[in-house]
């Protein structure tokens, strides 16, 4: 996709970030997921409050389409990172998911 730019993301992509997780939580889970805590989870993030990190994906056409979260966790009693990344188009209906699970730390 010509024009991509990624970037990590601010407090002014809440809304976007918090929609796109409401999105992956049917999709993955069949969760329907409360907008208040989907914007509580990604407020954490934002401040600093939760050990991950959003990258936003963006085009000029389109503004945010994608997402990644690197998260820091313990994983069968040790800690590694974990990366999950969304991306939702605007012209797609449904979002594209993948966990990847990485040994480092």
């Amino acid at each position: 996709m010509a024009g991509v730019v990624v970037r990590t993301a601010t407090a002014a992509d809440a809304c976007t970030l918090s929609g796109f997780n409401r999105t992956m939580a049917d999709e993955t889970e069949g969760l329907s997921l409360p907008q208040d805590v989907a914007d509580q989870g990604v407020r954490a993030v934002l401040e600093g409050r939760a050990s991950a990190i959003y990258f936003v994906a963006e085009t000029p056409a389109h503004g945010v389409v994608g997402q990644l979260m690197v998260t820091k966790v313990g994983y069968h009693q040790r800690p590694c990172t974990t990366a999950r990344v969304s991306s939702l188009l605007a012209s797609q209906s449904r979002p594209k998911t993948a966990t990847l699970y990485c040994s480092a730390t």
